[in-house]
């Protein structure tokens, strides 16, 4: 939260600096598409933490949006966006008590997918644009696989427990700030910040098995798991005109 009031103040601070970047609106039918990358920072119980509550062990990963917006007039607009969150998982996430020397674990990363529309408030300057849109929508969550190889000390592999990346859906909301500057006629290049709030249900199977006989891995059952999922985003994205 620090982070998000120190971004909005320099945000606000340029602005100030600014001078006015006239915005087409949509009588024109006037459409403009955002493609950017940035950093994902898990908040919350979502995040690994060494002493706290973790759901998630979500550690930082990358941030990518895909948005389509449209002016409506002098300071409002609408806005579709997919916001994807790739975040590695800690290697501590469901340690297993029969581990040991001769085990090698995996842990994969979270996909989170959230898709939102909403509305757009903005004030425009010469070569720049403020932004502030409150987007809301479901949220897409693939948790990381992990699995366990149990070796013997001659290095033969025995036995695999194997936890494959559950799949769920959830409702959330997204509020975000950003700041373009006007590089051409068509093209715009914005730092934006964002903030992902949502509720998920996960739920992921269970398989183990033996290998001294090549029969493979069983289904053991199912898992289920409910989170919040929250991510401190921001970086730089390409502002296109269509």
């Amino acid at each position: 939260m620090k982070l998000l009031l120190s971004v909005s103040f320099m945000l606000l601070s340029a602005i100030m600096l600014a001078q006015p970047y006239p915005v087409q609106h949509d009588s024109t039918h006037t459409f403009y598409a955002e493609v950017g990358l940035g950093l994902a920072v898990p908040q919350g119980s979502f995040k690994y933490s060494y002493d706290g509550e973790n759901e998630g062990f979500a550690t930082t990963g990358i941030n990518v949006i895909l948005s389509a917006k449209t002016y409506k007039n002098d300071f409002f607009g609408l806005k579709y966006r997919a916001n994807i969150m790739i975040n590695p998982a800690d290697a501590s996430i469901h340690e297993r008590a029969d581990a040991d020397s001769y085990t090698i674990k995996k842990v994969g990363k979270w996909v989170n997918v959230f898709y939102g529309f909403g509305p757009i408030f903005y004030h425009s300057f010469e070569n720049s644009l403020f932004e502030f849109s409150l987007l809301g929508g479901f949220i897409s969550s693939t948790r990381p696989t992990i699995y366990y190889r149990y070796f013997d000390p001659t290095g033969l592999m025995y036995y695999e427990f194997r936890m494959n990346g559950g799949y769920g859906l959830g409702l959330g909301f997204m509020p975000e700030l950003s700041y373009s500057v006007k590089m051409n006629e068509t093209l715009s290049l914005k730092f934006y910040v964002n903030y992902v709030y949502a509720k998920s249900k996960v739920t992921y199977k269970l398989f183990g098995g033996s290998y001294d006989n090549n029969t493979g891995l069983n289904y053991i059952g199912d898992q289920e798991q409910r989170l919040k999922l929250q991510s401190l985003n921001g970086g730089l994205c390409f502002v296109i005109l269509l």
